[in-house]
Parts: structure tokens; C-alpha cells; sequence
């Protein structure tokens, strides 16, 4: 159920979806990519992520879309793809190749949740259910303290 608005001490969400970043590339002008052309402003520091709308069959209509990475929110750019997700991180120098990104969830004093990204898709679903569009290639992975993570598994994307 759907707890959303409510005050429920004690309840906290668990669900994490996390990946690492792919490849940091920078442009200048012009970031050409899947189906769309989008015009930069500036020089732009770009990470690719190895997630796409295969994945998160919805994340294809989220509008205005961000990540988390270093605990601050950035924002995806351009269309997203089936494997790959193009986000903005010229405001983080020091982030590479292989720093954690949070899809879903908590990072530093940020957090993403499900609910969130269906809301920005235009879906009108509960949480529970927007969970239920995950693809079942994204692993998942029970910790000791009952929280389940999602994380994308780089293997996939190199073989």
C-alpha cells in the first residue's frame, strides 16, 4: 500500500536501485544519441549509466529524470535508451568512472523513491506496483538489516 502523505513512525522505504557509472565523456556543443539530437550549453561533463527503459520499462516517460550520485541530484539528459541513461554531472569534477549512482533510493541527505519516478512518468500507480515493472535481469540482492537492493549488474553490459 501506499503510504504517501502519511506519517508513520517507523517506517522507512528500503528499496535501493543502484548502478556505477559506465564512462564520463565531455561535449561541447551538441550530444547526439538515440532518436534525438540535444543542444548543450557549454562545455558539459557527461555520464553514461548502464541502465536504460530495459530495465525500468517506465523510466522511458520519465520526464525531467535525475539521479543521485555523490549525494547530490543530477539530471538525465537527452533519451534514454534500452541499456544506457546519459546524465548531467558537469557540477561534480572530481565524479569517474565507477562512482555509485542511486536510481532509486537514499544517498547523503537525498533521496529518490518509486513513487517519485512514476509520478514524473505520468503513471498513477502505488508504489508497490511501480516496484513490479522492474526488469527481472536487474539482480537483486537481500542485506542482514531486511533492505533490498536492486543493483544493475555491470556484467551484463560487457558481455
Amino acid at each position: 500500500p501506499s503510504f504517501a502523505g502519511k506519517y508513520c513512525p517507523g517506517l522507512e522505504p528500503v528499496l535501493e536501485l543502484k548502478t556505477r557509472i559506465l564512462r564520463v565523456e565531455t561535449h561541447a556543443k551538441e550530444l547526439n544519441g538515440y532518436q534525438s539530437n540535444n543542444i548543450l550549453h557549454g562545455r558539459r561533463k557527461i555520464a553514461v549509466l548502464p541502465f536504460g527503459y530495459g530495465d525500468i520499462p517506465y523510466y522511458l516517460l520519465v520526464k525531467e529524470g535525475q539521479v543521485l550520485i555523490r549525494g547530490a541530484r543530477c539530471p538525465v539528459i537527452g533519451k534514454v535508451c534500452m541499456c544506457h541513461v546519459l546524465v548531467d554531472i558537469s557540477n561534480l569534477p572530481e565524479v569517474g568512472v565507477g562512482d555509485e549512482v542511486v536510481i532509486i533510493g537514499r544517498q547523503g541527505s537525498e533521496i529518490i523513491r518509486c513513487e517519485e519516478l512514476a509520478k514524473k512518468a505520468g503513471l498513477s500507480v502505488l508504489n508497490c506496483e511501480s516496484i513490479c515493472f522492474l526488469d527481472r535481469n536487474v539482480r537483486r540482492k537481500y542485506s542482514e538489516t531486511a533492505k533490498m537492493q536492486m543493483v544493475k549488474s555491470e556484467e551484463r553490459i560487457t558481455k
